[in-house]
């Protein structure tokens, strides 16, 4: 390898609360040369976990219809205990298209987990109705260490209208006369 050098290991979990650590490198040519004996202080992880990223991203189309996961993606892996059914939810942006309004509407069920990898906490739902839709996460997910968050979480999300797949008949299919009976194929459920 070449300038800068970088070695990664994990520090004793034993319950040391501090660890010695000498460094030597050794040249082509056999020349040495070494830090010196180190001494470094091992303190608990005090650091909450952050959201990274979400699934989808933020304002962007799901790309199925069924069933519905959205996900806060996290940069440490999150204690399964914390993640409680109330604590993630899903709402519609009801009939003025508005979020954080009176008017809308919390997406009742779904299944509320956790995933250490990727480290991210999920909502599963059933079929729902395509529109703009808000996730939104409750302060307190905690990481392995009991480290909680402290802030709500939200991204917008929008399910799209089913693509239509197919029509029956086709046009070169079609009889002489008159069709008593039109069959459309989507590429998603829909609510009849």
């Amino acid at each position: 390898g070449s300038f800068p050098f970088e070695f990664r290991f994990v520090t004793p979990g034993d319950g040391r609360t501090s660890f010695g650590l000498l460094a030597r490198a050794t040249d082509t040519a056999g020349n040495t040369a070494d830090t010196g004996n180190v001494l470094f202080s091992l303190v608990k992880d005090a650091t909450p976990p952050e959201v990274t990223g979400t699934s989808p991203d933020d304002f962007r189309e799901l790309d199925q219809y069924f069933p519905v996961a959205v996900a806060f993606l996290f940069d440490d892996a999150i204690d399964p205990a914390s993640v409680r059914p109330e604590i993630f939810k899903v709402f519609s942006a009801g009939p003025d298209n508005e979020f954080e309004t009176a008017d809308d509407i919390l997406i009742p069920g779904g299944t509320v987990s956790a995933s250490s990898s990727p480290a991210a906490v999920f909502l599963s739902l059933p079929v729902i109705s395509p529109g703009n839709y808000l996730a939104v996460l409750s302060a307190g997910v905690a990481d392995l260490a009991g480290n909680r968050t402290t802030r709500e979480e939200s991204f917008r999300f929008i399910v799209p209208l089913p693509a239509v797949r197919r029509i029956l008949p086709d046009d070169d299919d079609l009889p002489s006369g008159t069709v008593s009976q039109v069959r459309v194929q989507f590429a998603g459920l829909i609510d009849p």
